[in-house]
């Protein structure tokens, strides 16, 4: 027996309606989006590195700092920006920049933490140690000052005030002042590195 040959059923003409209705069926369908191999730098375990951001380093300002120093002993910012020559405003924004003014509240505070660089004599011998603010380095200051006047005048009252007092450096560790007459004498005599009033910032940011 021959096999039972299936008929063909005739095809449909193509009608108007039956296009419309096929064409409104591919517009409701969106179009498949092509997949792409994701990029090398997007692959699962590739970090991408963000840049790192560069701070830029003030140049130091004669000027600034004199307004500085002017501000450390005492004097305000107004008269200290007269001093120089500078508008109050201009100081002011100089002053922020470098990070010496600190808001608290509505008010603009001064503070110079900068770390310098100071000569100090203790344990019988002449440190270069490196402190942080003004008020350490002007105590390491006057008592350079006072062993000079001892070393000219030979008078032991030079020394004697500062008997007890401590120098803290920048990494916590504090130091004595050397007033023992003997150790003063003894590192004079020695090849000490020279003291200036003007102390080394270490940092201007």
């Amino acid at each position: 027996m021959g096999r039972h040959k299936r008929k063909r059923r005739p095809q449909k003409r193509a009608t108007r309606n039956t296009t419309r209705a096929a064409f409104k069926r591919r517009a409701r369908t969106p179009p498949k989006r092509r997949k792409r191999s994701t990029p090398r730098r997007q692959r699962v375990g590739f970090r991408k590195k963000k840049p790192t951001r560069t701070k830029t380093r003030l140049r130091p300002n004669p000027q600034i700092e004199i307004a500085v120093r002017e501000m450390n002993r005492g004097r305000s910012l107004t008269a200290a920006a007269r001093s120089i020559g500078f508008p109050p405003k201009n100081l002011q924004a100089q002053l922020r920049r470098r990070g010496l003014l600190k808001r608290k509240g509505k008010r603009w505070v001064f503070k110079d933490d900068r770390p310098r660089k100071v000569v100090i004599t203790t344990g019988g011998r002449s440190r270069t140690l490196t402190v942080r603010g003004y008020d350490e380095a002007s105590i390491a200051s006057a008592h350079q000052l006072a062993a000079k006047k001892f070393l000219s005048t030979n008078q032991l009252k030079f020394l004697q005030s500062f008997k007890g007092r401590v120098l803290e450096a920048a990494n916590g560790r504090r130091y004595p002042l050397e007033t023992d007459p003997n150790a003063v004498h003894r590192v004079a005599a020695m090849d000490s590195p020279p003291f200036h009033e003007i102390y080394e910032i270490t940092s201007t940011t």
